[in-house]
């Protein structure tokens, strides 16, 4: 009897057990969740009800501190254009408008006329003096020196609230070039005082933004607080953005979009980080500008958007970014890939096929296509150029090189073609790529491409026209413009128009739900 009454016992406890697995919330068959990250009070942020109680809160790099003329992290410059702001703002088409100051253009002349109603985050009025303080700051820095060096010939202070600048030459877009940030000449502490939509603190080594009260329209903001989070790589803005502590940041897609999956939403925008290659016409079978329009036709560019970008660009062939004001409202085609045209222009040229292969006066040909080791997306597009290549015939091999190798042999002529990276400037003057060796001397620019160039800048001609100047010349072949984009948590509405500047546009009007 004691026995069977023990045995009793354990069934009912066994019972009770399964019972219990079974209509609990945690089932026999399941794992328990993994336990979110906790903020810096020690408080569980996972969950509906915490995404309410806490700060609106965006990501900044800690590798560096944040400064407007020297923070170089993506991260850290879209905290930067929430803190300042520079005389004129570019919207998505690279469209000028004034911000702190009003101006007026007379030949390679600008005059800013600062508002009136012009404050500082600290309530002061923004000067000339504080104008002046800020150019020579950017031309000191690594980040603006290029703008100074090549286009921003002097400035002067005319007045308390003018400034006049000079520029080095023509170009109708020059005022693009003045977005840089204008701080307050008599700034103290480690932040220097903007006159954006926030200011920067620090409190016991937590940053975090207030509103600019000063700033117009201010009392409607939706955040007076925003809190920054610290992170060290992509990899933690991920895991921070899963659990709910991030809620807006720059998105790095160099690696591509699909790590950001989830309770994210991307919102991506166009840079203006040019990718392109560039043919050898110091080598006799390269020498025609008609092979390289024939090169750019065969590049199966929408093959390479398709299994090498993954959103990380738009492809051209033309050298601008299609959402530049000039060409927005131009029928101009994103591709013009036709191998039968290019075959037909190779063959016309000297380039011909036997028995499948192409050669050059009788002898096969093997192209040389170089690339930097350092960038996984450039070499996948050296290899994919190869490929389209290959389709025509030609024998490719693709070299990859270290950065130092990678310039020597450039400067040596030793390869036929080579795949780069260039950041056009806001001005949208390709001239520099010529006159400082990014479109390396074996491309043999002519004179009369270059006199077509400084034309187009200076309104004497149309896009038009020079657009048919650069497929006649080809001087280099444009492949594609690379993306960024902003990160949000769903839970955050509002109308996000990201810019490569300015990537939390329209913040204040953001709202959580």
């Amino acid at each position: 009897m004691k026995i069977r009454k023990n045995v009793k016992s354990v069934l009912i406890i066994l019972w009770i057990l399964i019972f219990s697995f079974v209509f609990s919330s945690c089932s026999l068959f399941s794992l328990p969740e993994q336990e979110a990250p906790e903020n810096n009070d020690g408080g569980n942020q996972s969950g509906d009800n915490a995404s309410e109680a806490q700060d609106f809160t965006i990501a900044y790099y800690s590798g560096e501190t944040i400064d407007p003329y020297s923070s170089v992290n993506q991260s850290n410059r879209a905290v930067i254009s929430l803190c300042y702001e520079g005389l004129i703002y570019l919207d998505s088409s690279s469209s000028p408008s004034a911000r702190i100051a009003d101006y007026s253009i007379e030949d390679n002349n600008i005059v800013f006329t600062i508002r009136s109603e012009s404050r500082f985050s600290d309530g002061s009025s923004v000067t000339a003096a504080d104008i002046v303080h800020s150019f020579q700051l950017a031309s000191e820095s690594d980040l603006y020196s290029f703008r100074f060096d090549n286009y921003i010939d002097d400035w002067e202070q005319l007045s308390s609230n003018t400034v006049r600048v000079s520029l080095k030459n023509s170009n109708l877009y020059n005022i693009n070039l003045f977005d840089f940030p204008i701080v307050k000449e008599a700034s103290v502490g480690v932040y220097p005082i903007g006159s954006g939509k926030y200011y920067i603190s620090t409190s016991d080594g937590v940053l975090a933004l207030h509103k600019n009260d000063y700033y117009q329209n201010s009392e409607n903001f939706s955040f007076d607080t925003i809190s920054l989070v610290e992170i060290q790589d992509s990899q933690d803005l991920n895991y921070n953005f899963n659990y709910g502590v991030i809620h807006a940041a720059y998105a790095d897609l160099s690696d591509g979009a699909q790590r950001y999956k989830g309770n994210v939403e991307l919102v991506t925008f166009m840079t203006n980080t040019l990718v392109f290659a560039a043919v050898n016409k110091s080598k006799p079978y390269l020498a025609s500008s008609e092979i390289s329009s024939a090169i750019s036709r065969c590049i199966d560019r929408k093959r390479i958007s398709e299994e090498e970008l993954d959103s990380l660009g738009d492809i051209v062939w033309q050298p601008f970014n299609l959402n530049w004001r000039e060409l927005e409202n131009m029928q101009i085609k994103r591709d013009i890939y036709s191998s039968s045209e290019a075959n037909t222009i190779f063959t016309e040229n000297g380039l011909t096929l036997s028995d499948g292969v192409r050669v050059w006066r009788g002898s096969a040909l093997e192209l040389t296509v170089i690339c930097n080791n350092e960038d996984r997306t450039r070499v996948n597009i050296a290899n994919a150029v190869a490929d389209s290549l290959r389709e025509m015939g030609f024998s490719v091999n693709v070299v990859l090189y270290n950065w130092n190798d990678y310039r020597e042999v450039i400067a040596s002529g030793n390869y036929d073609i080579y795949i780069a990276e260039t950041e056009i400037p806001m001005n949208f003057d390709i001239r520099y790529m010529f006159e400082n060796g990014v479109v390396n001397s074996h491309s043999n620019i002519s004179q009369n491409f270059l006199s077509v160039l400084d034309d187009f800048y200076s309104g004497e001609s149309d896009i038009i026209d020079f657009l048919s100047a650069f497929n006649t010349e080809m001087p280099f072949i444009p492949l594609y413009y690379s993306r960024g984009a902003l990160a949000v948590n769903r839970i955050v509405s509002g109308e996000f128009s990201p810019t490569e500047t300015s990537i939390f546009e329209g913040i204040e009007n953001w709202t959580m739900d």
